[in-house]
């Protein structure tokens, strides 16, 4: 077995792909999606079942940072980084949905075309869930 830099424990590596065996990185449920055509859904379960999902990792207070090259300031209107302008809220995100939504006829009217790409019409779907 391969050892670690520090010399000190073995650690097996494990291969890329398939084969992976990862365990350090948390996971989460699949989620579903809204408003599936039918056996779309199930597709789409099965997608996110080839790969776990990132998680949350639990952060300690006093854990170090996992975003090293970030300001702590940063999404405040003071210090370093970006301020409040650069985070998203959910009701600017509500906004950007309200305004999309809009589009949803001419939006529709190119998801029944025959040539229309499978990820424009769940991006209608998308939408149209969320309107």
């Amino acid at each position: 077995m391969p050892s670690s830099a520090g010399g000190s424990s073995e650690v097996p590596l494990s291969p890329p792909g398939a084969m992976s065996q990862r365990t350090d990185l948390p996971t989460q449920g699949a989620m579903p999606m809204p408003d599936a055509a039918y056996g779309e859904q199930q597709e789409f379960m099965d997608i996110q079942g080839g790969a776990p999902m990132a998680g949350a990792a639990p952060v300690g207070m006093f854990d170090p940072t996992m975003q090293p090259d970030v300001p702590v300031t940063s999404g405040a209107n003071y210090g370093a980084g970006p301020g409040l302008d650069a985070v998203q809220t959910p009701d600017m995100m509500k906004a950007d949905v309200q305004l999309i939504a809009q589009y949803l006829p001419a939006l529709e009217r190119v998801e029944k075309r025959e040539d229309t790409p499978e990820s424009f019409r769940k991006f209608v779907r998308y939408i149209r869930g969320l309107a």
